[in-house]
């Protein structure tokens, strides 16, 4: 079967195109894309597949997937921005800016605690089934709930709520609504093909995701006998699809985008805040948000990570590219976004058939061709 792999890479990431070719001829990729920025040049977008598991719409260069926990960084990006403009203090309560959140203990959760998957709330109890559609539901819920654990105390990868605090606090501070705030702010400055809250034209983009049942990282997504399964209760997994979930924003994994805009965010942090002459973040913000707040094992994965705000670090279980400077968010399926500072890269990995569990070879070796040759 003769695979055709689109778009162009640089000579010395030629091996990209041979190994993604390889995959396709081999079966486990519906649709797949791979870009990697440097200093804000195109090294390689690289597309090919199908968009629909019917295989009747081909990949294009601007298909649309939606990102899954990769969208938590771009959250993170918006809260960043406003601690860039002093209307945030990383270190003051969050109640300081949502005084509802106070019930319950959690007046000592802080700005800092929240964007490092440390606030002690990752499941929102109260929360009705497909409160996803109803962020007003998401943050009563949120404001109802105790924390699991004292704020601070334990690492835990707020799967489910992380995108609900960021986008409360965004909004209780600015005014705007995270997708807009994100789209004003961030992805247009940047020319990112990035989006919270789809309109008709992007979600007519858009990549129809295909979920095996032998996935097992979505088994522990909807076990009901754990917190991380039960935190996911108002998720309506079978409207993954609609147009109503991707209209709605849910910042937590509710973005879409293509292979090349998630690269370009990447690398945009890589180096330091900006691409090329256009700057996204302050570049002490993004020290900031680079280093390290906690390293530990998370409660819901048990494997030992380090975490910055709102970005893992390069450790034992998520290596990225291998080197000490990177850093990166993957979700379900294969989904990625990985940047290294020490390379000043940006890679965008997005696909619609969710094979990948928490390790995932197909990405990993992605990763080591653009490590060692890019």
């Amino acid at each position: 079967m003769r695979v055709e792999i689109q778009g162009e890479c640089v000579r010395g990431l030629k091996l990209l195109e041979d190994f993604l070719a390889h995959e396709v001829h081999r079966g486990p990729v519906l649709g797949y894309a791979v870009a990697v920025v440097a200093d804000g040049d195109t090294l390689a977008h690289l597309w090919c597949g199908h968009a629909d598991g019917a295989r009747t719409r081909a990949w294009e260069e601007d298909t649309l997937v939606c990102l899954f926990s990769a969208s938590k960084p771009l959250a993170a990006a918006c809260v960043l921005k406003l601690i860039e403009r002093g209307q945030i203090a990383l270190d003051e309560p969050l109640a300081s800016y949502w005084p509802e959140f106070a019930r319950n203990g959690k007046e000592q959760a802080t700005v800092r605690h929240a964007l490092a998957h440390l606030a002690g709330v990752p499941i929102a109890e109260s929360a009705p089934p497909r409160a996803v559609l109803d962020p007003p539901a998401l943050v009563h819920a949120i404001e109802d709930q105790a924390p699991l654990w004292a704020p601070g105390s334990q690492l835990c990868f707020h799967s489910f709520t992380y995108g609900i605090l960021a986008g409360e606090l965004v909004r209780r501070v600015d005014g705007r609504s995270l997708p807009q705030f994100f789209r004003e702010e961030i992805a247009d400055p940047l020319a990112l093909d990035l989006h919270f809250a789809l309109d008709g034209e992007a979600q007519r983009r858009c990549a129809e995701h295909v979920l095996p049942e032998d996935n097992s990282l979505f088994r522990m997504m909807t076990d009901p006998t754990t917190i991380l399964g039960q935190s996911w209760r108002p998720m309506p997994w079978a409207e993954l699809n609609s147009a109503a979930f991707r209209s709605c924003g849910f910042p937590s994994i509710g973005a879409h985008g293509s292979a090349i805009g998630v690269a370009r965010f990447y690398a945009a942090m890589a180096c330091g805040g900006a691409l090329g002459r256009r700057r996204m973040l302050d570049q002490a913000v993004v020290r900031e948000a680079l280093s390290e707040q906690h390293h530990g094992a998370d409660a819901f994965m048990g494997a030992p990570v380090r975490m910055g705000l709102g970005f893992m670090l390069h450790n034992h279980a998520f290596g990225f590219t291998g080197s000490a400077g990177s850093f990166g968010q993957p979700g379900l399926g294969g989904v990625a976004g990985v940047g290294d500072a020490d390379a000043r890269i940006g890679v965008g990995v997005t696909c619609n058939l969710l094979n990948g569990a928490i390790e995932n070879p197909l990405l990993e070796r992605v990763l080591q061709i653009v490590a060692e040759h890019g």
